[in-house]
């Protein structure tokens, strides 16, 4: 059984999709309520705060996180989350760092784009045995690659 958390929308870029005021950017507990709400159980259902400190507890060794934690955290009532309990929550939803803080990003090596392909396509819920067409598709509208395989 897979114990990582499905993904039902993607992830490539959340930030974009977080509601935030104009020209400001968003809240901790704004990106923290963002991931909650887009990923999902396999079920469809959203993960509880009680099943995602769970998952934090039995996966990394001397977490220290409560669910009444994280739902102050959401609410936008924890002013400063310590960097512990950002990377766990980074480490159960599955996206980097830079999500929270974007200025990181500069760091990071740009990503393999087949890579960065698969996984949105599966947090997307597409089937993996289309998983190589929509690659095809997406290589030829961006002009970015060659089918090898004609060669």
């Amino acid at each position: 059984m897979n114990n990582e958390p499905s993904r039902s929308r993607g992830q490539r870029d959340l930030r974009t999709n977080v509601p935030a005021p104009p020209g400001k950017q968003a809240s901790i507990g704004e990106l923290v309520e963002h991931l909650f709400a887009t990923t999902r159980k396999e079920n469809g259902r959203p993960y509880t705060n009680e099943e995602v400190c769970d998952w934090i507890r039995t996966h990394v060794p001397d977490a220290d996180t409560s669910p009444s934690y994280i739902a102050r955290i959401r609410r936008g009532l924890a002013d400063n989350p310590s960097r512990e309990v950002l990377r766990n929550l980074c480490l159960f939803f599955g996206v980097e760092a830079a999500y929270f803080f974007p200025e990181l990003s500069i760091f990071k090596p740009k990503e393999d784009s087949d890579r960065a392909v698969a996984v949105a396509l599966r947090t997307l819920g597409v089937d993996p045995a289309l998983t190589p067409y929509v690659h095809k598709i997406l290589q030829a509208m961006s002009g970015s690659g060659r089918d090898e395989s004609q060669e």
